[in-house]
């Protein structure tokens, strides 16, 4: 019996399908399985896009000093557990920066004793902790040179007016924050909630924090523009806003956060 052609088409496309790889993930494996149990965020930046975007001449002088040690890396995890902090760099290094310890050719992992054997013990166990946070923050760092991915109420430690954002925190079970380097610039802050009504309240701290914001830099009025015209959005559960900076306001908008 003769083969329908649309059959042999169908077999083609199926076979093409089964051999498409997607898309990397946003963070990648390699230090994704170091994230131990007990992270309470996670922050990470990939810096070979970041260092050939437009923000990164931008960027403030205190910024480009902590990235100097990690020249050599292309990305970088930032974990936190409430109490301590560790640094996974992932690039080519020839050597152990001082008090860090070489994991695998490629990783590079920095900060407190106990957290550092806890990455190495995880790595070793073939599976990421935390998963439920890795997920939001692979979700969070999608499209973004720079990220970060909390659970809710966590403290961060935060001063001046950027310690405000604690109070959304403490309405969200997660949290993340994406910065897009390349133009068109742009902030995105997603937020998951327990419920409707706590969303509802997210919602209405977040208009409330950037409205004061605007009113704070009055006198500037680009970034009083730009704070003004912030695309915040509630969907059930879920809260958005999505803040679209020029690339010379960026570093106003990350010093006026950062604050």
């Amino acid at each position: 019996m003769k083969q329908r052609p649309w059959a042999a088409l169908l077999a083609l496309a199926a076979a093409a399908a089964a051999c498409r790889t997607g898309p990397p993930p946003a963070i990648p494996r390699e230090i994704a399985q170091c994230v131990p149990p007990g992270t309470m965020v996670l922050a990470g930046a990939r810096l070979e896009a970041l260092r050939a975007s437009p923000l990164y001449p931008r960027l403030p002088a205190s910024a480009v000093a902590f990235l100097q040690p990690f020249r050599d890396a292309s990305d970088l995890l930032l974990v936190f557990n409430g109490a301590d902090l560790l640094l996974i760099a992932r690039g080519h290094f020839r050597e152990a920066a001082p008090g860090a310890t070489l994991a695998g050719g490629n990783l590079m992992l920095s900060g407190s004793a106990a957290l550092v054997q806890a990455a190495l013990a995880q790595r070793r166990s073939g599976a990421p902790g935390s998963k439920d946070l890795l997920a939001q923050a692979e979700a969070g760092a999608a499209g973004h040179e720079i990220w970060a991915a909390t659970r809710g109420g966590v403290n961060l430690p935060l001063t001046g007016d950027a310690s405000n954002l604690n109070r959304l925190l403490w309405l969200a079970q997660f949290a993340t924050v994406g910065l897009r380097a390349e133009p068109p610039m742009q902030l995105d802050f997603a937020a998951q909630c327990a419920t409707p009504g706590a969303a509802n309240h997210l919602e209405e701290t977040l208009r409330a924090f950037l409205s004061l914001a605007a009113a704070g830099v009055a006198r500037q009025k680009e970034l009083a523009a730009i704070l003004k015209a912030a695309d915040v959005r509630r969907d059930g559960e879920r809260v958005q806003a999505a803040l679209r900076v020029p690339a010379d306001a960026m570093p106003e908008i990350l010093e006026l956060f950062g604050r």
